[in-house]
């Protein structure tokens, strides 16, 4: 096994820890910074494996069917277990949630659909960004609360606090991945499906 996939498989192996962190209930307040503090740091270090192992595996030359299966699989588990967990704390509210794993689970069905036909579809310019606003939201959700010991800005305008913008900026730009994944996947089996009736 190649070092990019141990990379995929240390990110799944912190998702136990970083839950483990952030959902973790002590009476001491300062116990409990620390496991919020802990849990961000687990989450980030997990999310900038996400970004090197695709990196190296390119430049290495090592792209492997396994590592295209569980590379996103691995970055989706870590999203919505963290997305989950916020919204057991109360941190965020759950409809947020529903869209973007509904996104994902829909996106998962239509590439295994396209990898039967022998395509594989890549992530888009809006993929991309979509999964970077989903972790600087998922990172202030944590953070941003008196327990902490930092409040970014408690409450803004309309009495909005400073996650659900950058939640909200993320649904917007989950929803609008998935439409451009659909738009792609639709193309694609179009084309496919003239071939096949030419032959």
């Amino acid at each position: 096994m190649n070092f990019s996939n141990r990379l995929t498989i240390f990110r799944i192996l912190t998702i136990p820890v970083f839950l483990y962190f952030l959902l973790a209930d002590t009476n001491s307040s300062i116990r409990q910074s620390q496991f919020i503090w802990a849990a961000t740091i687990v989450f980030l270090i997990s999310a900038i494996t996400d970004a090197v192992d695709g990196y190296i595996a390119r430049i290495r030359n090592e792209v492997t069917a396994w590592g295209k299966l569980m590379d996103p699989i691995a970055d989706k588990i870590l999203i919505c277990s963290a997305l989950i967990a916020l919204v057991e704390l109360g941190r965020i509210p759950s409809w947020i949630t529903i869209i973007i794993i509904f996104r994902e689970f829909l996106i998962s069905g239509l590439r295994a659909v396209a990898a039967t036909r022998g395509v594989i579809i890549s992530a888009s310019i809006l993929g991309k960004a979509k999964a970077v606003i989903q972790i600087i939201a998922v990172i202030i959700a944590m953070i941003n609360t008196s327990i902490s010991g930092i409040n970014f800005l408690p409450i803004s305008f309309l009495g909005i606090q400073l996650e659900m913008y950058f939640l909200i900026i993320a649904v917007l730009i989950t929803v609008a991945s998935g439409l451009d994944y659909v738009w792609r996947f639709g193309a694609i089996l179009a084309k496919l499906t003239v071939k096949e009736i030419k032959k």
